[in-house]
């Protein structure tokens, strides 16, 4: 099921504030071309637009730890919301549709190309220029039944992350595009501003990681990091569910279990291990994730699920 706070919420807002006029003299021109160039591709694909040219811009400042900063939203009422970065950098582009009920069957019009396709031409034509540091696209779709045998337009989403000289994604940064089967393109995400110092070395040992990681979570004595997480009665099965190689910028959760990404950390190519704990006496569950350094093998930080 695509989700859509999983790959945009979840990491972005911490705060807003007002914006000063001079600070919207400056984005919403921004803002207002991205729209122009959305309105000549959807012209091409058949979609419907609006025109506001009359309507006023909402900008408000926002903090966010993906960025590294600060950005800018730019609404046009609910139509469009365009958000913005220092650098005058497009991040986000929403076109806001109310959702299509139509009488489609449980199955996409489009092939698993042209969706990729199509996402490509929309993002392209949003952010006028696409990077080339990405990996393969990953495709999902989803359409639902909602009554009366009915079922939502489709929705795809297609996503390319980021990769290192290696080949190695990052956890976070990437293209996320969304499209409906009825109205069109509808979102870009462009996140490309960890800094990284993008060196060749070989990763240590996948084994080797195991073993630093599992030192990290601890055992069940009191005070390791499962026990805090999870209480005292808490088991660490030790037996990774999933782990890989990927860059993700380092945080502090598995020191003072603060939340987010530390500000102005360069990203590190690290192994992250997922390792399901229970609880013995309520048996429920959950989990740890902890990244491991693929260059020197110190913990750089972690979450948990």
């Amino acid at each position: 099921m695509i989700n859509v706070s999983r790959t945009i919420l979840c990491w972005l807002l911490l705060g807003s504030l007002s914006f000063g006029q001079g600070g919207s003299a400056i984005v919403e021109p921004t803002a207002r071309n991205c729209i122009k160039r959305y309105e000549a591709y959807a012209n091409t694909q058949g979609t419907e637009t609006v025109d506001i040219s009359k309507v006023p811009a909402k900008v408000t400042a926002q903090k966010s730890n993906v960025y590294l900063g600060m950005f800018y939203s730019c609404m046009f009422d609910q139509i469009y919301d365009v958000e913005v970065s220092e650098l005058g950098e497009i991040l986000n582009f929403k076109r806001l549709h109310p959702t299509s009920i139509s009488e489609l069957q449980d199955k996409p019009k489009w092939s698993r190309e042209e969706a990729v396709a199509r996402a490509w031409s929309f993002a392209e034509a949003v952010l006028e220029t696409l990077p080339s540091n990405i990996g393969q696209p990953t495709v999902e779709y989803e359409s639902r039944r909602v009554f009366g045998g009915k079922f939502t337009a489709g929705v795809w989403q297609v996503s390319w992350k980021r990769v290192d000289g290696q080949g190695y994604p990052f956890m976070i940064d990437g293209l996320d595009v969304y499209l409906s089967e009825a109205k069109g393109g509808t979102y870009v995400s462009a996140n490309f501003t960890s800094k990284f110092n993008d060196k060749r070395f070989e990763p240590i040992k996948r084994d080797e990681a195991l073993k630093l990681a599992l030192a990290v979570a601890g055992n069940q004595t009191n005070g390791s990091i499962v026990n805090r997480l999870f209480g005292r009665s808490a088991v660490l099965n030790q037996t990774p569910i999933s782990d890989g190689l990927f860059v993700i910028r380092p945080n502090s959760y598995l020191v003072d279990g603060s939340t987010g990404v530390s500000f102005g950390t360069e990203a590190r190519l690290a192994l992250g291990f997922s390792f399901q704990c229970t609880r013995r006496a309520a048996g429920s569950s959950g989990g740890v994730i902890i990244w491991i350094d693929a260059e020197n093998g110190g913990c750089i930080g972690g979450d948990s699920f």
